[in-house]
This record gives structure tokens, sequence and C-alpha cells, in this order.
């Protein structure tokens, strides 16, 4: 609701014609008067930009941020390649450890099973995941309701 005429002061600017007859054909749209869509246009920036303090806190947090997921990052890689390095030692272990005759045999069944037991966990993982979410509440709904 707009303040009074006596809680409000006065303000001019300067438009090219270009941007005049923009202007004028948004109000002519909008069916308000120049002062309203003024008024509305200059509220919404205000409320909308950024100082360049606050810019300079969301440049800070957005480091902070990056810098940490980079860590995460690396530490997961880190992980990784431990756990390669452990899984290469324990097939080296089994394959010197196995019988010369049917070696190449155990090992190519034991990797199809591994890949078949490992499709079975994921499907369930997935049909767990998809369960759970039809559980929780639709909170983006509940935040614009």
């Amino acid at each position: 609701m707009p303040k009074t005429r006596s809680q409000t002061t006065k303000l001019e600017t300067r438009l090219n014609q270009e941007d005049r007859a923009r202007f004028e054909e948004l109000v002519k749209r909008r069916g308000i008067t120049r002062t309203e869509l003024v008024r509305e246009a200059l509220i919404f920036y205000l409320d909308n930009h950024e100082s360049e303090e606050e810019a300079a806190k969301l440049a800070k947090r957005d480091k902070v941020i990056a810098d940490s997921l980079k860590s995460i990052e690396n530490r997961f890689a880190s992980l990784i390649v431990r756990l390669g390095i452990d899984l290469e030692s324990l097939y080296a272990l089994l394959w010197a450890s196995s019988p010369k005759e049917n070696r190449e045999e155990l090992f190519e069944k034991c990797y199809r099973v591994g890949q078949e037991r490992f499709r079975r966990k994921l499907s369930n993982l997935e049909q767990e995941f998809k369960g759970s979410l039809k559980k929780q509440p639709d909170r983006l709904s509940e935040s614009n309701g």
C-alpha cells in the first residue's frame, strides 16, 4: 500500500526516448500510473540488489563451500585409491594361492557372481530409496503453500 503524500519525497530521473517509450508501453499494458510503476520497480530493485558487502560475504561463503567440497572430493579419491590397492592385493594373493589348472575359470565365475550380487544390491537400494522418497512430505510444496 503506497504511503500518503506527506510521508513521501519526490524523485526525478531522465530516460532516453527508447527507454521512455518502453516505460510508457508498460504503464499502458499494466494499467497503472507512471508513479506506481516507478515505485514498484525501485522498491523491487532495492529489495533484490545486493550491496557490495553482501556480495563479498556471499563470495566468501561460496569459497568456503567450494573448498570444503574439494576437500571431501580429495578424501573420497584417496579412499578409492586405497580401496583399489587393497583389492588388487587380495586379487594377487588369491590368484597366487589358487590352483593353476582352473584359476582363470574360477576368477571369471567369481567376477560374474560379484557383478550379479552388486546389481541385485543396487536394485534393492534403488527400491528402498524410491520408497523413502514417497514417504517423505513434499517440502517444496509445503514451503510454497
